[in-house]
């Protein structure tokens, strides 16, 4: 027909809205080409600073520290939803000690500079930042101190390669891995005895440290079972409530080991790195 021959002969056999639709596709291809390209050179060479800044005088200490031993203990993917539908409606006791004794809290990071609390990173000597990918995130790019390294002795145990990534940034540690929070637990039992003798100063020494000491422990079995099923799972539940065990016997164990007094001087701090999802 004269219509379509006209068509043919102004446009071609093509049709418009297929010739539209292919360039608007190599345009958006590009784009997302480009923008990819963009954000990768922003991140090599953005340099996010620290918070914690390295000119202000730290805080003057007006008496001796409130205690002798710290004990930190990390549950690895245990977020504070995931916390309350695992443990709402079970005996915990965490829950317990701290409704009766302790202090509780939720610490949020804050994102977009932040992946991870900031207190994980006082322990870990090294932040999550943008900046830390030009040392393949071994260790911080801007200068940030440990608390391991103001310590007078630490012991580390975990699972996976957590104590080996915090001896990375840290100057002294005591550090053994084992690949499940069981034998985490059991690698502390077994090396407990130098442990105590070393906590527990026979006689008074005038020239002994001032600083404390610092036992940590990581157990990882929620966070892989999160990002395995997500929280909502049995297998998530399992290690929660593993984990809440655990804690009781590290607990238990010094309350045994140590004496009254120097129990007394002891804190026991329990917290998490990060959030976790519900479906993983």
């Amino acid at each position: 027909s004269l219509p379509h021959s006209l068509y043919v002969a102004l446009v071609g056999r093509r049709s418009p809205c297929k010739y539209f639709s292919s360039r608007m596709r190599s345009t958006t291809l590009l784009v997302s080409f480009l923008s990819y390209i963009l954000l990768l050179v922003c991140v090599l060479l953005v340099t996010y600073d620290t918070p914690l800044l390295s000119n202000v005088p730290p805080a003057r200490i007006i008496d001796q520290p409130i205690s002798k031993i710290a004990v930190v203990i990390i549950i690895d993917g245990m977020g504070q939803r995931a916390w309350e539908y695992t443990m709402s409606n079970r005996f915990s006791w965490l829950i317990n000690i701290t409704r009766e004794y302790g202090i509780s809290g939720v610490v949020k990071a804050n994102a977009p500079t932040e992946s991870r609390p900031r207190h994980t990173a006082i322990f870990a000597g090294f932040e999550e930042n943008i900046a830390n990918i030009k040392t393949s995130w071994s260790r911080s790019f801007q200068p940030f101190e440990s608390v391991f390294n103001n310590v007078d002795v630490s012991w580390a145990f975990g699972s996976e390669s957590v104590p080996l990534y915090f001896a990375a940034n840290i100057r002294r540690m005591s550090h053994t891995i084992s690949p499940s929070d069981a034998e985490v637990f059991q690698d502390f039992v077994s090396s407990a005895g130098s442990m105590l003798r070393e906590l527990s100063p026979q006689k008074i020494d005038v020239n002994a440290s001032t600083r404390g000491k610092l036992v940590f422990f990581n157990f990882a079995s929620p966070d892989i079972a999160d990002h395995i099923e997500g929280y909502s799972t049995p297998d998530y539940l399992k290690a929660v409530v593993q984990a809440d065990a655990f804690v009781h016997d590290v607990f238990h164990f010094f309350r045994i080991g140590l004496s009254k007094e120097l129990m007394n001087a002891t804190t026991f701090i329990v917290t998490s790195d990060h959030g976790v999802l519900r479906y993983g």
